[in-house]
């Protein structure tokens, strides 16, 4: 009985003793905290140490700050408080993270906006106080800084950089490290009319060995509004109104050295230059941005990407101009935007063919980009929740040299205007009203533009969003309108286009291409309501629509039109630790799509869950099961395909990373119910930390694929004039492997490798030709056909039509290898030196070479293309 009553008496004490280490929701959500103001001779010194005496003389420092994982609102046993100053210039922020295990400390330095790695500290400012945006600074252990923006939707903009010093100091004495920032409020943008001087305010600290976060103010992990939730800094008041001027010139310097090609143009080393201004200037809540020549060959980059599909490629902006302001400018309905800026100034659309018979033989030397003769941008926020956005940009006429008997010169892009406006109003936080306009002129002074390119392309949007009850349910409406005009052969080029394909048979008896049009209209968007707060059980209501004309691709992306969507999903998080898990998740969406003619084409269910253990593992699984898709873009605009029902599998898992040695592996894998194809890949990899300054990654993927009807191309029939739609039988397989080694010698100075080796090799057999293609019987889906070779020629025989047609064998090799390997030192805050150089080894060849040995020796026997280059820019504010 003694013993009962023991066991009762402690239980009640660590029950106690946890509730006094639980600190009350009020008290740690939406805390506020008070500025103070220093005159410029009391400025501190930038050097991580706090040992100047405005940190002690001056300022009060925050409360603890509050758990958020992996427990909610508890105390930490490594406390963390912070302090914060301003001046007629500057922002202040000095920070103390004290450490119970201070040996255990996670120093590593990494690359420049790389915050995954290191214990680190954040601090962001909702400036405006229009729960909207926020501007983020982030620095680790190891002096590694980043600087973001990041929406109260949680979408983060890491290109976005600023100009300003953190500096961090370890303290084993004291078993803390200590922090140092200094902002400068040009690189700021806030209201300086603002009467009641409150920020939005956020401050987190993360600990890695245990993936510990804490917050000065807490944000709930099951949440809906990250900004909206910030806590408040009040005294902001009397604020500097700094001019706002900035300038960033660069130089690149550029050699080439490339295998001797045929032709006049062949020559095998080509050197190049290049220099340009970007600038920055204040105009009251405003901020100008204009670019003379900008830099569009970025020192880093785009990957290699192998796309087989009928869809465009989607790459990231890396363009200082076009990344300022890159929120205000967004307007997007799913992976659908009005405004993709690497339209501006990209590769040349045009290519010059030869027509007729001729002697001579025809070369051509196409540019790689469009050059931008000039762009200004004009973006920012008022204190009354007024966000604006304008871009307006001219790109110059580019040609193509030109060879065929003689030397000339052929347009193949030619001159265009872009105009981009973007106007939202806040209602503090919780109504969200706003709107979009661009437009693309281009000046076609030529009948093959003219019958080439689209002359105008308008787009139109309205977006709202309304929350209600404290944000626990939430609705969001999104609305475009699009219209493209040009001469009846461009609107043609735009109708047979693999975002529209309106040749497709399945269309007919409600689309078709009309040769007469000279222009292209339609509207999409979506309308979602859902509930998604402070809640375990959320769900969400979906329904989008994009109308067979809709044409985004002048000024924005978009992939297919002609699409009607319903997603219906339903998510139980959970937050807290259980048993053996830190978190776990587990949603489950059903999913319909539509044509506009009425066609049932696609019809899932998806279920997910992901969960963290206690040790700080992964484990990511999605179960889709699809039982009715019909195929509309496989044929290339040919008739749609029925695909067979069929699973799809994605499972990832990973251990602690926070450890020096951490491995990871993944699986993918799609299987048709009645076994006619299969997709599988498997891609186990690692991370290895050498002491804080080099860090090693690699990854290995092989994929091993069957496909009975995987497309192939189209044949014309040499006696009935017929377009056939081929496919084959398929298999396929793919070895990747990816190695990346970086030396971080300081935070500013680093040296990057990247090498990747890449094969992909396939057999077709059992070719066939499109039939009843939407039968439920799959035989009766095709029409085999027989191969005979004649002459040294392969013919095809369709003894349906009793017809034939020549065709290339479909087998391929392809093999390439990548690597780049770049220095780089920021020198100056703001200003940078790059030294790059980039090797490229690329070959396809139609024939099937078979393992990945004898692919590897033909890949290091090909020729090789080098790229060297130096780039220097320079930062100067006024």
């Amino acid at each position: 009985m003694k013993l009962f009553f023991v066991v009762i008496f402690l239980l009640s004490c660590l029950r106690i003793y946890a509730q006094d280490n639980v600190i009350p929701f009020e008290d740690a959500y939406k805390r506020v905290y008070g500025i103070t103001k220093i005159n410029s001779d009391e400025r501190p010194i930038i050097d991580g140490k706090l040992d100047d005496a405005v940190w002690t003389e001056k300022g009060d420092w925050t409360a603890d700050f509050v758990q958020v994982a992996p427990f909610e609102r508890m105390q930490s046993n490594s406390p963390t408080n912070a302090k914060l100053l301003y001046d007629d210039k500057y922002l202040y922020v000095a920070i103390i993270a004290k450490d119970a295990y201070p040996e255990q400390m996670n120093r590593f330095i990494g690359n420049r906006d790389d915050n995954s790695i290191g214990d680190l500290v954040s601090i962001a400012f909702d400036t405006y106080h229009n729960f909207w945006a926020a501007p983020e600074f982030n620095i680790n252990v190891g002096g590694n800084k980043t600087d973001l923006i990041v929406t109260d939707k949680l979408d983060v903009n890491l290109n976005w950089n600023a100009v300003w010093e953190g500096r961090t100091h370890v303290d084993m004495e004291c078993s803390c490290w200590t922090v140092e920032m200094r902002i400068p409020f040009s690189q700021l943008r806030y209201a300086g009319d603002a009467s009641d001087g409150i920020w939005g305010l956020h401050i987190r600290r993360i600990i890695r060995r245990n993936n510990e976060v804490q917050n000065w103010s807490m944000i709930p992990l099951k949440n809906n509004g990250h900004v909206f939730s910030f806590g408040e800094m009040h005294g902001m008041t009397d604020l500097p109104r700094p001019r706002n001027i900035e300038f960033l010139p660069f130089a690149m310097g550029k050699l080439q050295r490339r295998p001797e090609q045929p032709g006049p143009f062949g020559n095998k080393t080509k050197w190049s230059g290049n220099a340009g201004l970007d600038a920055k200037f204040g105009l009251a809540d405003f901020t100008l941005d204009v670019t003379i020549n900008p830099d569009y060959g970025q020192v880093e980059q785009d990957p290699s990407v192998m796309n087989l599909t009928a869809y465009e490629t989607f790459y990231d902006e890396k363009r200082p101009f076009f990344l300022e302001g890159k929120h205000i400018l967004d307007f997007s309905s799913g992976s659908d935007m009005m405004f993709y800026t690497r339209r501006i100034g990209s590769t040349p659309g045009y290519r010059p063919t030869q027509t007729g018979f001729s002697i001579y033989p025809f070369y051509v030397e196409q540019p790689d980009v469009t050059p931008i003769i000039g762009a200004f941008k004009l973006t920012g926020s008022n204190s009354n929740g007024l966000t604006l956005g304008i871009l307006q940009s001219v790109t110059a006429e580019t040609s193509a040299r030109v060879n065929h008997g003689y030397d000339y010169r052929e347009t193949v892009e030619p001159l265009t205007n872009y105009s981009v406006l973007r106007v939202q109003k806040n209602w503090k936080g919780n109504t969200l009203l706003g709107g979009m306009f661009t437009s693309t002129n281009r000046l076609l002074n030529e009948e093959y533009l003219e019958n080439y390119f689209v002359a105008n392309a308008l787009t139109a949007g309205i977006d709202f969003t309304q929350y209600f009850s404290n944000r626990l349910y939430y609705v969001d409406f999104k609305g475009m309108f699009s219209s493209v005009n040009g001469a009846e052969s461009a609107i043609e080029r735009r109708q047979r286009d693999a975002t529209h394909y309106f040749q497709r048979e399945s269309a007919n008896d409600y689309l078709g291409v009309d040769p007469t049009l000279r222009s292209l209209s339609g509207t999409g968007g979506l309308l979602k309501i859902g509930r998604r707060g402070n809640a375990k059980w959320t769900f969400d209501e979906t329904f989008s629509w994009i109308t067979p004309g809709l044409d985004l691709n002048d000024a924005g992306y978009m992939r297919e039109a002609d699409i009607i969507t319903n997603n219906t999903g339903v998510t139980y998080r959970l937050t807290e630790t259980w048993k053996f898990f830190r978190s776990n998740n587990i949603s489950l969406n059903q999913i319909n799509k539509w044509n506009f003619g009425g066609k049932n084409v696609e019809s899932l269910i998806v279920f997910r869950t992901n969960m963290m253990f206690t040790n700080l593992f992964q484990l990511d699984i999605t179960e889709t099961y699809v039982w009715k898709r019909l195929d509309t873009r496989l044929l290339r605009g040919g008739p749609d395909m029925l695909i067979d029902p069929y699973y799809a599998t994605n499972v990832s898992f990973n251990t602690n990373r926070a450890k020096r040695v951490s491995a990871s592996i993944q699986y993918t894998g799609e299987h048709n119910s009645n076994g006619h194809s299969s997709f599988n890949s498997l891609s186990p990899g690692f991370r290895l930390r050498l002491g804080n300054h080099i860090h090693l990654s690699g990854s290995f993927n092989y994929q091993w694929n069957e496909n009975s009807l995987q497309y192939v191309g189209q044949a014309f029939g040499e006696r009935s004039g017929n377009t056939y739609y081929l496919m084959g039988a398929m298999e396929q397989q793919t070895y990747g492997l990816t190695l990346r080694l970086q030396a971080n010698i300081t935070p500013d100075i680093s040296i990057q490798f990247y090498g990747s080796p890449f094969t992909s090799t396939a057999t077709y057999s059992d070719l066939k030709r499109s039939a009843q293609t939407t039968s439920q019987k799959y035989d009766e889906r095709f029409y085999r056909i027989n191969r005979q070779s004649l002459s040294g020629i392969v013919y095809f025989f369709d003894s349906e039509n009793d017809d034939y047609f020549q065709f290339y064998e479909p087998d391929f090799s392809f093999n390439e290898f990548r690597s780049n390997l770049v220095f780089r030192w920021e020198y100056m805050p703001g200003s940078t030196i790059y030294l790059a150089w980039a090797h490229n080894l690329s070959n396809r060849e139609n024939t099937y070479v078979s393992g990945w040995r004898d692919n590897l020796d033909t890949m290091f026997g090909l020729p090789s293309y080098n790229t060297f280059i130096v780039k220097v820019n320079f930062w100067f504010g006024m």
